[in-house]
Protein backbone atom coordinates (compact mmCIF):
# COMPACT_ATOMS: atom_id res chain seq x y z
CA UNK A 1 0.00 0.00 0.00
CA UNK A 2 2.83 2.38 0.84
CA UNK A 3 4.50 1.80 -2.55
CA UNK A 4 1.18 2.40 -4.32
CA UNK A 5 0.67 5.67 -2.42
CA UNK A 6 4.19 6.79 -3.36
CA UNK A 7 3.55 6.02 -7.05
CA UNK A 8 0.32 8.02 -7.00
CA UNK A 9 2.07 10.92 -5.25
CA UNK A 10 4.98 10.90 -7.71
CA UNK A 11 2.64 10.83 -10.69
CA UNK A 12 0.56 13.72 -9.36
CA UNK A 13 3.66 15.81 -8.64
CA UNK A 14 5.40 15.34 -12.00
CA UNK A 15 2.26 16.13 -14.02
CA UNK A 16 3.85 15.05 -17.31
CA UNK A 17 0.43 14.61 -18.93
CA UNK A 18 -0.47 18.23 -18.12
CA UNK A 19 2.63 19.56 -19.88
CA UNK A 20 1.60 18.15 -23.28
CA UNK A 21 -1.02 20.83 -24.14
CA UNK A 22 1.45 23.59 -23.30
CA UNK A 23 4.09 22.08 -25.60
CA UNK A 24 1.56 21.72 -28.42
CA UNK A 25 0.45 25.31 -27.97
CA UNK A 26 4.07 26.53 -27.90
CA UNK A 27 4.68 25.06 -31.36
CA UNK A 28 1.31 26.18 -32.79
CA UNK A 29 -0.06 22.61 -32.92
CA UNK A 30 -3.15 23.24 -30.83
CA UNK A 31 -6.35 25.19 -31.41
CA UNK A 32 -8.61 26.23 -28.56
CA UNK A 33 -11.95 24.67 -29.44
CA UNK A 34 -14.80 25.42 -26.97
CA UNK A 35 -16.13 22.35 -25.15
CA UNK A 36 -19.89 22.59 -24.51
CA UNK A 37 -21.45 20.16 -22.03
CA UNK A 38 -24.79 18.62 -22.98
CA UNK A 39 -27.44 16.54 -21.25
CA UNK A 40 -27.68 13.04 -22.74
CA UNK A 41 -29.35 11.30 -19.83
CA UNK A 42 -26.35 10.65 -17.59
CA UNK A 43 -25.94 11.83 -14.00
CA UNK A 44 -23.74 14.68 -15.23
CA UNK A 45 -23.55 16.59 -18.49
CA UNK A 46 -21.31 15.21 -21.23
CA UNK A 47 -18.57 17.06 -23.23
CA UNK A 48 -18.79 17.40 -27.01
CA UNK A 49 -17.05 19.42 -29.73
CA UNK A 50 -19.09 21.36 -32.27
CA UNK A 51 -17.90 21.16 -35.88
CA UNK A 52 -18.62 24.88 -36.45
CA UNK A 53 -16.50 25.77 -33.41
CA UNK A 54 -13.75 23.63 -34.91
CA UNK A 55 -13.79 25.74 -38.08
CA UNK A 56 -13.73 29.04 -36.16
CA UNK A 57 -10.85 27.84 -33.96
CA UNK A 58 -8.85 26.80 -37.02
CA UNK A 59 -9.48 30.21 -38.60
CA UNK A 60 -8.20 31.93 -35.47
CA UNK A 61 -4.99 29.89 -35.64
CA UNK A 62 -4.67 30.42 -39.41
CA UNK A 63 -4.93 26.66 -40.03
CA UNK A 64 -7.99 26.52 -42.27
CA UNK A 65 -6.03 25.81 -45.42
CA UNK A 66 -3.90 23.12 -43.77
CA UNK A 67 -6.63 21.20 -41.94
CA UNK A 68 -9.96 21.96 -43.63
CA UNK A 69 -9.24 22.90 -47.26
CA UNK A 70 -5.94 20.99 -47.50
CA UNK A 71 -4.81 23.13 -50.42
CA UNK A 72 -8.08 22.82 -52.37
CA UNK A 73 -9.77 25.90 -53.78
CA UNK A 74 -13.35 26.75 -54.79
CA UNK A 75 -12.94 25.14 -58.23
CA UNK A 76 -12.00 21.79 -56.63
CA UNK A 77 -15.11 21.75 -54.46
CA UNK A 78 -17.35 22.75 -57.35
CA UNK A 79 -15.84 19.99 -59.47
CA UNK A 80 -16.43 17.50 -56.64
CA UNK A 81 -20.13 18.34 -56.45
CA UNK A 82 -20.48 18.22 -60.22
CA UNK A 83 -19.17 14.65 -60.22
CA UNK A 84 -21.12 13.69 -57.12
CA UNK A 85 -24.38 14.66 -58.86
CA UNK A 86 -23.95 11.75 -61.30
CA UNK A 87 -24.59 9.22 -58.55
CA UNK A 88 -26.72 11.33 -56.21
CA UNK A 89 -28.82 13.75 -58.28
CA UNK A 90 -31.45 14.11 -55.56
CA UNK A 91 -29.13 15.10 -52.72
CA UNK A 92 -30.38 18.08 -50.72
CA UNK A 93 -27.32 20.15 -51.54
CA UNK A 94 -28.49 20.69 -55.14
CA UNK A 95 -31.68 22.38 -53.96
CA UNK A 96 -30.28 24.25 -50.94
CA UNK A 97 -26.90 25.42 -52.23
CA UNK A 98 -27.13 25.20 -56.03
CA UNK A 99 -25.70 28.71 -56.52
CA UNK A 100 -22.64 28.32 -54.31
CA UNK A 101 -21.43 24.71 -54.53
CA UNK A 102 -17.85 25.99 -54.53
CA UNK A 103 -18.27 26.96 -50.86
CA UNK A 104 -19.71 23.61 -49.73
CA UNK A 105 -17.22 21.38 -47.92
CA UNK A 106 -18.02 17.62 -47.96
CA UNK A 107 -17.58 15.56 -44.80
CA UNK A 108 -17.90 11.96 -43.74
CA UNK A 109 -18.75 10.85 -40.23
CA UNK A 110 -17.02 7.91 -38.61
CA UNK A 111 -17.96 5.84 -35.59
CA UNK A 112 -15.83 3.07 -34.15
CA UNK A 113 -15.41 1.34 -30.83
CA UNK A 114 -11.88 1.10 -29.51
CA UNK A 115 -10.34 0.46 -26.11
CA UNK A 116 -9.27 2.77 -23.33
CA UNK A 117 -7.76 2.31 -19.86
CA UNK A 118 -7.70 -1.36 -18.79
CA UNK A 119 -9.05 -2.38 -22.21
CA UNK A 120 -12.48 -0.92 -21.55
CA UNK A 121 -14.58 -0.31 -24.65
CA UNK A 122 -14.81 3.30 -25.81
CA UNK A 123 -16.94 4.60 -28.68
CA UNK A 124 -15.27 7.36 -30.70
CA UNK A 125 -17.35 9.68 -32.90
CA UNK A 126 -15.60 11.94 -35.38
CA UNK A 127 -15.90 13.76 -38.70
CA UNK A 128 -13.50 13.75 -41.65
CA UNK A 129 -13.17 16.23 -44.52
CA UNK A 130 -13.33 14.23 -47.75
CA UNK A 131 -10.96 16.32 -49.87
CA UNK A 132 -7.57 16.23 -48.18
CA UNK A 133 -3.88 15.92 -48.96
CA UNK A 134 -4.45 12.56 -50.67
CA UNK A 135 -3.24 9.08 -49.83
CA UNK A 136 -0.22 6.92 -50.54
CA UNK A 137 -1.83 5.81 -53.82
CA UNK A 138 -3.00 9.19 -55.13
CA UNK A 139 -4.94 12.37 -54.48
CA UNK A 140 -8.30 10.72 -53.91
CA UNK A 141 -8.48 10.32 -50.12
CA UNK A 142 -7.81 12.30 -46.95
CA UNK A 143 -5.46 9.93 -45.18
CA UNK A 144 -2.01 11.52 -45.39
CA UNK A 145 -0.80 13.20 -42.22
CA UNK A 146 -1.66 12.81 -38.57
CA UNK A 147 -5.15 11.69 -37.58
CA UNK A 148 -5.23 14.76 -35.33
CA UNK A 149 -5.61 16.78 -38.54
CA UNK A 150 -7.64 14.39 -40.73
CA UNK A 151 -10.22 13.41 -38.07
CA UNK A 152 -12.30 15.95 -36.15
CA UNK A 153 -13.42 14.56 -32.82
CA UNK A 154 -17.02 15.08 -31.74
CA UNK A 155 -17.17 13.01 -28.56
CA UNK A 156 -16.31 9.70 -26.92
CA UNK A 157 -18.51 7.50 -24.76
CA UNK A 158 -17.67 4.50 -22.60
CA UNK A 159 -19.54 1.38 -23.69
CA UNK A 160 -20.70 0.69 -20.14
CA UNK A 161 -22.67 3.94 -20.23
CA UNK A 162 -24.82 3.03 -23.23
CA UNK A 163 -24.78 -0.76 -23.73
CA UNK A 164 -27.63 -1.27 -21.27
CA UNK A 165 -29.09 2.20 -21.85
CA UNK A 166 -29.15 2.81 -25.62
CA UNK A 167 -31.13 6.02 -25.07
CA UNK A 168 -27.90 7.66 -23.86
CA UNK A 169 -26.22 7.01 -27.21
CA UNK A 170 -29.34 8.07 -29.12
CA UNK A 171 -29.40 11.43 -27.33
CA UNK A 172 -25.73 11.99 -28.10
CA UNK A 173 -26.43 11.26 -31.78
CA UNK A 174 -29.35 13.72 -31.69
CA UNK A 175 -27.01 16.46 -30.43
CA UNK A 176 -24.48 15.68 -33.15
CA UNK A 177 -27.12 15.61 -35.88
CA UNK A 178 -28.51 19.00 -34.86
CA UNK A 179 -25.01 20.50 -35.02
CA UNK A 180 -24.44 19.04 -38.48
CA UNK A 181 -27.84 20.21 -39.70
CA UNK A 182 -27.05 23.73 -38.53
CA UNK A 183 -23.62 23.61 -40.24
CA UNK A 184 -25.36 22.58 -43.49
CA UNK A 185 -28.13 25.17 -43.43
CA UNK A 186 -26.49 28.20 -41.80
CA UNK A 187 -22.83 27.53 -42.46
CA UNK A 188 -19.89 29.33 -40.88
CA UNK A 189 -18.55 32.75 -41.86
CA UNK A 190 -14.75 32.78 -42.15
CA UNK A 191 -11.98 34.52 -44.04
CA UNK A 192 -10.75 32.19 -46.75
CA UNK A 193 -9.42 32.35 -50.32
CA UNK A 194 -8.70 36.04 -49.96
CA UNK A 195 -12.02 37.37 -48.64
CA UNK A 196 -14.78 36.97 -46.08
CA UNK A 197 -17.10 34.13 -47.10
CA UNK A 198 -19.75 31.83 -45.67
CA UNK A 199 -18.91 28.17 -46.12
CA UNK A 200 -21.29 25.26 -45.61
CA UNK A 201 -20.33 21.88 -44.12
CA UNK A 202 -22.14 19.03 -45.88
CA UNK A 203 -22.36 15.58 -44.29
CA UNK A 204 -22.57 12.80 -46.88
CA UNK A 205 -22.74 9.71 -44.72
CA UNK A 206 -21.64 7.68 -41.71
CA UNK A 207 -18.97 5.03 -42.19
CA UNK A 208 -17.80 2.34 -39.83
CA UNK A 209 -18.11 -1.34 -39.08
CA UNK A 210 -21.55 -2.94 -39.10
CA UNK A 211 -22.00 -3.11 -35.28
CA UNK A 212 -21.32 0.63 -35.05
CA UNK A 213 -23.72 1.45 -37.88
CA UNK A 214 -26.38 -0.75 -36.27
CA UNK A 215 -26.11 1.05 -32.93
CA UNK A 216 -25.79 4.59 -34.26
CA UNK A 217 -28.46 4.19 -36.97
CA UNK A 218 -30.83 2.13 -34.80
CA UNK A 219 -31.01 -0.40 -37.64
CA UNK A 220 -33.36 -3.39 -37.52
CA UNK A 221 -31.96 -5.04 -40.67
CA UNK A 222 -28.35 -6.00 -40.07
CA UNK A 223 -25.84 -8.85 -39.99
CA UNK A 224 -27.22 -10.34 -36.75
CA UNK A 225 -30.76 -10.81 -38.07
CA UNK A 226 -30.28 -13.98 -40.13
CA UNK A 227 -33.38 -16.11 -39.42
CA UNK A 228 -33.97 -18.47 -42.37
CA UNK A 229 -36.65 -20.48 -40.54
CA UNK A 230 -38.77 -17.46 -39.55
CA UNK A 231 -42.00 -16.79 -41.42
CA UNK A 232 -41.12 -13.11 -41.92
CA UNK A 233 -37.37 -12.62 -41.34
CA UNK A 234 -36.23 -9.02 -40.90
CA UNK A 235 -33.32 -9.28 -43.33
CA UNK A 236 -29.59 -8.94 -42.92
CA UNK A 237 -28.88 -5.76 -44.92
CA UNK A 238 -30.22 -2.24 -44.48
CA UNK A 239 -29.48 -1.43 -48.14
CA UNK A 240 -31.33 -4.30 -49.82
CA UNK A 241 -33.77 -7.14 -49.13
CA UNK A 242 -31.17 -9.85 -48.58
CA UNK A 243 -32.33 -12.26 -45.88
CA UNK A 244 -36.00 -11.32 -46.11
CA UNK A 245 -38.63 -13.79 -47.27
CA UNK A 246 -38.03 -14.72 -50.94
CA UNK A 247 -34.70 -12.85 -50.85
CA UNK A 248 -32.10 -15.59 -50.15
CA UNK A 249 -28.91 -13.86 -49.16
CA UNK A 250 -26.79 -16.86 -50.17
CA UNK A 251 -27.79 -16.44 -53.83
CA UNK A 252 -24.84 -14.73 -55.51
CA UNK A 253 -25.98 -15.21 -59.09
CA UNK A 254 -26.65 -12.41 -61.53
CA UNK A 255 -30.41 -12.95 -61.11
CA UNK A 256 -30.41 -12.90 -57.28
CA UNK A 257 -33.63 -11.41 -55.91
CA UNK A 258 -31.84 -8.99 -53.59
CA UNK A 259 -29.91 -7.69 -56.61
CA UNK A 260 -32.61 -7.53 -59.31
CA UNK A 261 -35.92 -6.91 -57.53
CA UNK A 262 -36.50 -3.17 -57.31
CA UNK A 263 -39.74 -2.91 -55.32
CA UNK A 264 -39.69 -0.50 -52.40
CA UNK A 265 -38.49 -1.93 -49.10
CA UNK A 266 -39.57 -0.76 -45.64
CA UNK A 267 -37.12 1.49 -43.85
CA UNK A 268 -34.55 -0.50 -41.85
CA UNK A 269 -35.55 0.98 -38.49
CA UNK A 270 -38.58 1.30 -36.25
CA UNK A 271 -37.54 4.61 -34.70
CA UNK A 272 -35.25 6.73 -36.85
CA UNK A 273 -31.89 7.93 -35.62
CA UNK A 274 -31.25 11.66 -35.31
CA UNK A 275 -29.11 11.41 -38.44
CA UNK A 276 -32.25 11.50 -40.61
CA UNK A 277 -32.59 15.20 -39.70
CA UNK A 278 -29.38 16.01 -41.60
CA UNK A 279 -30.19 17.19 -45.16
CA UNK A 280 -29.16 14.28 -47.36
CA UNK A 281 -30.09 12.04 -50.27
CA UNK A 282 -33.65 10.76 -50.72
CA UNK A 283 -32.38 7.22 -50.15
CA UNK A 284 -32.08 7.52 -46.38
CA UNK A 285 -30.56 4.07 -45.66
CA UNK A 286 -27.63 4.85 -47.98
CA UNK A 287 -26.44 7.38 -45.38
CA UNK A 288 -24.99 4.40 -43.50
CA UNK A 289 -22.02 3.29 -45.57
CA UNK A 290 -20.50 -0.16 -45.16
CA UNK A 291 -16.75 -0.39 -44.76
CA UNK A 292 -15.68 -3.48 -46.76
CA UNK A 293 -12.59 -3.94 -44.62
CA UNK A 294 -14.82 -4.19 -41.55
CA UNK A 295 -17.55 -6.28 -43.18
CA UNK A 296 -14.97 -8.88 -44.17
CA UNK A 297 -14.04 -9.62 -40.57
CA UNK A 298 -10.84 -11.50 -39.87
CA UNK A 299 -12.71 -14.70 -38.97
CA UNK A 300 -14.48 -14.82 -42.34
CA UNK A 301 -11.48 -13.62 -44.32
CA UNK A 302 -9.13 -16.06 -42.60
CA UNK A 303 -11.37 -19.08 -43.32
CA UNK A 304 -11.91 -18.00 -46.92
CA UNK A 305 -8.20 -17.36 -47.51
CA UNK A 306 -7.16 -20.66 -45.90
CA UNK A 307 -9.69 -22.62 -47.96
CA UNK A 308 -8.50 -20.91 -51.14
CA UNK A 309 -4.86 -21.65 -50.39
CA UNK A 310 -5.60 -25.33 -49.68
CA UNK A 311 -7.59 -25.79 -52.88
CA UNK A 312 -4.92 -24.07 -54.94
CA UNK A 313 -2.19 -26.17 -53.32
CA UNK A 314 -4.05 -29.38 -54.25
CA UNK A 315 -4.32 -28.27 -57.88
CA UNK A 316 -0.65 -27.31 -57.90
CA UNK A 317 0.35 -30.64 -56.30
CA UNK A 318 -1.46 -32.74 -58.90
CA UNK A 319 -0.18 -30.53 -61.73
CA UNK A 320 3.43 -30.93 -60.60
CA UNK A 321 2.97 -34.68 -60.08
CA UNK A 322 1.49 -35.06 -63.57
CA UNK A 323 4.35 -33.11 -65.13
CA UNK A 324 6.86 -35.40 -63.46
CA UNK A 325 5.08 -38.49 -64.78
CA UNK A 326 5.05 -37.06 -68.29
CA UNK A 327 8.72 -36.10 -68.10
CA UNK A 328 9.64 -39.54 -66.80
CA UNK A 329 7.85 -41.18 -69.76
CA UNK A 330 5.25 -42.89 -67.59
CA UNK A 331 2.57 -42.31 -70.26
CA UNK A 332 2.45 -43.53 -73.81
CA UNK A 333 3.15 -40.94 -76.51
CA UNK A 334 -0.25 -41.72 -78.01
CA UNK A 335 -2.18 -40.49 -74.95
CA UNK A 336 -3.71 -36.99 -75.10
CA UNK A 337 -3.04 -34.94 -72.00
CA UNK A 338 -5.18 -31.91 -72.76
CA UNK A 339 -8.19 -33.27 -70.89
CA UNK A 340 -6.06 -33.94 -67.82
Amino acid sequence: RRQRQMCIRDRSETRHEHNTPHVLKQYALQADVPVPWVDIGLRATHPVLCISDFVLALEKEDKLDNVLFCGHGPSDFKDFWTKYRDGHPNHAIYSHHATHLSRCIPFWLHGDEGVTHKKKSLLCLQAQPILGHGSSRGADLNTLGSTFTTRWLFSVLLARLYKKRPAVLHRLVDVWALQLKDAFEKGVEVTCWGKRRRIYLVTLGLKGDWPALTSLGRLTRHHLRNAPMALAPAGICHLCGAGRRDYPWWDFGSTAAWLTRKEALPLPWRAASGFVNIPQDESLPSFYMLDLFHVCHKGIAADFTASTIVSRMLVLFYAVHLCRLVCDGAFSNTVSYTHL
